[in-house]
């Protein structure tokens, strides 16, 4: 088949998802999997603070740098439960912005404040 003959695609400067490590993607995948177990299909999506989400994969992080690999409740990799802390972040703060309570925000609109 020529190029000419080929299906257009405009893709261009597009994410290419297909280089993100299935290792990551796995283990992320079993955090939400255990996630959806504990807490209920999907109830991250209800909303919540960022900062308890940003915690939460601090946590899983901090314990991974202390030498453990696996989740002792879960039996699942702190990086994995990391990674699916930080997903779940991304969404809330597209999805819910009045979540999102970083301090920075409130900093910048002090700043903004304090110039006018």
């Amino acid at each position: 088949m020529s190029g000419s003959d080929e299906g257009k695609k405009y893709d261009n400067g597009k994410p290419d998802l297909t280089d993100i490590p299935l290792e990551a993607m796995w283990a992320m995948g079993a955090a939400m999997t255990y996630g959806q177990k504990k807490y209920g299909k999907s109830n991250f999506r209800n909303g919540m603070a960022a900062s308890r989400q940003i915690s939460a994969a601090l946590r899983h992080i901090y314990q991974h740098l202390s030498g453990e690999t696996f989740d002792p409740e879960s039996g699942i990799r702190h990086l994995g439960h990391a990674l699916a802390s930080l997903a779940m972040v991304c969404y809330t703060i597209e999805n819910y912005p009045e979540h999102d309570d970083r301090f920075e925000k409130d900093l910048a609109k002090f700043e903004q404040e304090k110039k006018a």
